[in-house]
């Protein structure tokens, strides 16, 4: 009988942080052709993932965490939480060979965040030692967390600035209107991680310049996804997508902040991919505004709904950058800026590598180069 603790969590139970780390590795392991879905809709602490290639049944998987407990699972002796386990492993180098070949032994499917992928589906066979070790993020609990809220402000206005550009801490923290601790501890943090240099230490007067913007962009997509905004699918009557776009304003409350994001906002911006499904963004304090917005707009919620309302995880940073894109103040779209589209299409499963590629390239990629 498998063994659980006192809240029922099984012991190879995952936490979030390892499961938004393992996905990193798995989705450059598979590649293009395979798509990795996560669904953003699922209870919190869900760590199943969905594969999909064309021509090929979608399979579901869930990562689970490899322990003592899980080897028993692997050889039979107890019921693992899902037919298609992929098993997490955060094994030290000594052990770590001898646990792969354990695992390949019983055809198991495994990421090794060190740097490995095994994964075994019934019309594919992955297994690859050759990527990028990935380390798990913490979860930010504070404000001056890198690549929480308030600290990601911070990190904005180094990544919209020319890569040589030098700040002052002082200067640094009026640009990014965030206090002067706040901005300090990120930038000491950002620092201990290699992604920022400073000098000249007096205190305030400390000068400050990015290591390698591309290196500290990346660095975020290790944190964040898309996928950790809340949001409800819903049936709304879209018709031809671009005059839908044009009237969104008409269905939004009265002075709430909104903006696009996501394939059919950098449709608005840099055009490159073929999109079915609008995701904005609405200031609300929970999801329950984004469903009282759907009802009052008789907007049935439908996991297949083509638009996708989101409460941002970005609840304060989010909206600066956010521009009108159209010829009249009445047909203008909010946009969220190009930094934050590329953040949100990185990971998304149709072609958001690619849109996020070309954002890079026309946007923010020169400007880093100055």
């Amino acid at each position: 009988m498998e063994r659980h603790d006192s809240a029922g969590t099984p012991p190879y139970s995952l936490s979030p942080q390892a499961f938004r780390a393992a996905i990193t590795p798995l989705r450059s392991a598979l590649g293009p052709a395979v798509t990795v879905i996560v669904d953003p809709d699922a209870r919190a602490g869900d760590t199943h993932v969905h594969f999909a290639a064309k021509g090929h049944a979608r399979v579901t998987c869930q990562l689970a965490r490899w322990t003592p407990d899980a080897r028993r699972a692997v050889h039979g002796t107890t019921r693992p939480r899902s037919p298609n386990p992929i098993w997490v492993l955060r094994t030290r180098a000594p052990e770590r060979d001898a646990t792969r070949d354990r695992l390949r032994a019983a055809n198991a499917s495994y990421i090794d965040l060190a740097g490995a992928v095994r994964v075994v589906l019934p019309w594919l066979l992955i297994d690859r030692t050759d990527l990028q070790p990935v380390s798990v993020v913490p979860g930010q609990t504070t404000d001056a967390a890198p690549f929480a809220d308030r600290g990601s402000l911070v990190v904005r206005k180094l990544l919209a600035s020319p890569g040589s550009r030098v700040w002052r801490l002082r200067e640094l923290a009026i640009a990014a209107d965030v206090g002067l601790g706040t901005t300090s501890r990120v930038v000491d943090q950002l620092e201990r991680q290699g992604l920022v240099q400073s000098s000249g230490r007096h205190g305030r007067a400390l000068a400050i310049r990015v290591s390698s913007p591309e290196r500290l962009f990346e660095r975020w997509t290790q944190a964040y996804t898309w996928e950790r905004n809340q949001s409800i699918a819903v049936h709304a009557p879209i018709g031809d997508p671009v005059i839908f776009l044009q009237r969104l304003r008409d269905f939004m409350w009265r002075n709430t902040r909104w903006a696009l994001t996501l394939q059919s906002g950098a449709a608005l911006v840099a055009p490159h991919a073929t999109w079915e499904r609008i995701h904005v963004y609405i200031d609300t304090p929970g999801v329950a505004g984004l469903t009282h917005l759907a009802q009052g707009n008789q907007w049935p919620v439908a996991s297949d709904g083509r638009l996708v309302l989101m409460r941002p995880f970005y609840r304060t940073a989010v909206w600066p950058g956010v521009r009108d894109i159209g010829t009249s103040d009445d047909s203008a779209v909010r946009v969220v800026s190009d930094l934050q589209l590329a953040l949100d299409l990185w990971h998304y499963p149709l072609r958001g590598r690619e849109q996020a590629e070309r954002l890079l390239d026309l946007s923010l990629r020169p400007l880093w180069r100055q």
